[in-house]
């Protein structure tokens, strides 16, 4: 606990895990809060929720737009469910945050440059942030076991560095 200082924003974040209960965000206060999770997770029922509960932003950890990608991974969301849930949340008012992730199985550089195009038609009145993460394959994770097998080979830290700065030109 510190104390806030003056001028100083102060805000609640849920971060990779799951959709906060009503519990947890009436424990936020009158602190605005913000969420960080997959498309898939988030109903627009859920939405209204969080909205009501004070959440303003939203971060989707959608990786990409392409389809080929997202169906390799099993994410359970395609391309224009992404497009229209980013709509509809910046229709309720929420900031909205992507999450984009490249040098994910079966990416290709062109992927880059399409995942760019698709978040700069929204414009930055919808897309407020983008994060980019570009994809690790931690000790342990279903993604290490795909590099053990051969069936994926992550970027190296240079070309991780090139694409992120494609994403960021």
């Amino acid at each position: 606990y510190r104390s806030q200082r003056q001028g100083e924003r102060w805000e609640v974040g849920f971060y990779h895990g799951g959709l906060p209960t009503p519990l947890q965000l009436r424990a936020c206060g009158d602190l605005p809060s913000r969420l960080s999770c997959s498309p898939a997770d988030l109903t627009r029922r859920d939405a209204a929720r969080l909205w009501d509960g004070g959440v303003r932003t939203i971060e989707l950890e959608m990786l990409t737009f392409q389809p080929r990608v997202l169906r390799h991974l099993r994410r359970g969301y395609g391309p224009a469910h992404l497009r229209a849930m980013i709509e509809g949340l910046h229709e309720m008012g929420f900031s909205i945050g992507l999450v984009l992730s490249p040098g994910l199985p079966t990416f290709r550089v062109e992927d880059c440059r399409k995942d760019i195009a698709e978040v700069v038609r929204f414009g930055s009145q919808v897309v407020n942030f983008v994060r980019i993460n570009p994809a690790l394959a931690l000790e342990g994770s279903e993604a290490s076991e795909w590099v053990r097998a051969g069936r994926w080979v992550p970027l190296t830290v240079p070309e991780a560095v090139e694409l992120c700065r494609q994403y960021v030109d």
